[in-house]
């Protein structure tokens, strides 16, 4: 099981998984048509590299923040406009010579969901929900070496969806508290045919090149229908060439209607999020050659620009009224990013 766990794992909360909450690909330097300054408000945090945010009912923005120095553990930081950020205390765990808490997201019930990683003679990663207030942690499904890029659940927490890869080979599948489970059947999107689990039981020297890409399930807040990413005509194709091919977003009816398409165009993808009514979603990324954040309405497709700012990782507000999201305005290798507040429109 360990793979190079600590490895993967670490590496995803500094580089894939930075991005790859979306299954999307490395972030672009700000030039060309991304040098457009983000809308809003910049909030107050240390220098360092930041990668997922959850906005939870407290009013507080959480991330995860991984230092300049890459030998040191990520952490958890939160913030809000107006006030200096601080970071999180979470616990460590006995037996573990060494426990990081990666993907930040916010829970149905108001807490904050993490992946919590434990270095062990027999590494792990737990799914967990967090408290920031009481500080009390609890575990709700065991992942394995299963590193997750998203996770969705429904309202109970008793079932949900988890994503997972790499941004060239990525799949998700459906999650109960006893961990990942099977879809049980392949389906068909464009003419291609896979089974969008086949990433869950692939070892990590497998080539995908047999399936397509599908990543960042998302369910509607009502818990009725999920959406995600795909990129059907990836199938087929290896290595770099998989990211090459447009993005589309698709619906599902739940619990088992056929999928459709919702929007197409999308050259990559930065993030994508869903707003508190089920109403819209926010995809961060590309069309064309245009950067920025698009507004999708979820029940017509019909999709307008926010920003020509050059984002990821965007999340709405808890009301609603707002979007969060992150910008490097360098290099990568500049190990520096932003987090930046807007009104949505």
């Amino acid at each position: 099981m360990e793979r190079n766990l600590l490895n993967r794992v670490v590496a995803a909360a500094t580089l894939a998984a930075l991005l790859a909450l979306s299954g999307c690909t490395l972030p672009w330097r700000a030039n060309g048509s991304g040098t457009t300054r983000p809308p809003g408000t910049r909030l107050d945090l240390p220098r360092g590299d930041l990668a997922a945010v959850a906005w939870l009912p407290d009013g507080y923005l959480y991330t995860l923040r991984q230092p300049p120095d890459v030998g040191t553990p990520t952490e958890i930081w939160r913030a809000r406009p107006g006030q200096k950020a601080s970071r999180l205390t979470l616990p460590g765990m006995e037996g573990c010579t060494r426990v990081d808490y990666l993907l930040p997201h916010a829970l149905p019930d108001g807490r904050l969901g993490l992946a919590r990683f434990c270095q062990a003679e027999q590494s792990r990663i737990d799914l967990v929900a967090a408290d920031p207030t009481s500080g009390r942690l609890e575990v709700l499904a065991p992942l394995g070496d299963v590193n997750p890029t998203g996770v969705t659940w429904h309202r109970d927490l008793t079932t949900g969806f988890v994503t997972h890869g790499s941004g060239i080979c990525d799949g998700f599948a459906p999650l109960t508290r006893q961990g990942p489970g099977s879809f049980g059947a392949p389906v068909t999107l464009d003419g291609h045919t896979w089974a969008l689990d086949e990433d869950f039981r692939r070892s990590g020297a497998d080539d995908c090149r047999a399936d397509g890409r599908a990543f960042a399930a998302t369910l509607t807040p009502d818990g009725q229908r999920l959406l995600f990413l795909a990129v059907p005509q990836a199938q087929g194709h290896s290595g770099q060439r998989r990211i090459d091919f447009p993005t589309s977003v698709w619906v599902r009816d739940l619990p088992d209607g056929k999928p459709h398409v919702l929007a197409r165009g999308f050259t990559t993808t930065t993030g994508m999020a869903i707003d508190p009514d089920g109403r819209h979603l926010a995809i961060a990324g590309r069309r064309g050659d245009q950067h920025g954040v698009w507004l999708v309405d979820t029940g017509t497709g019909a999709t307008r620009t926010i920003t020509g700012a050059s984002l990821y990782g965007a999340v709405f507000s808890p009301d609603g009224r707002q979007l969060a999201a992150l910008y490097r305005p360098g290099k990568y290798e500049d190990f520096d990013a932003q987090l930046w507040v807007f009104d949505a429109p």
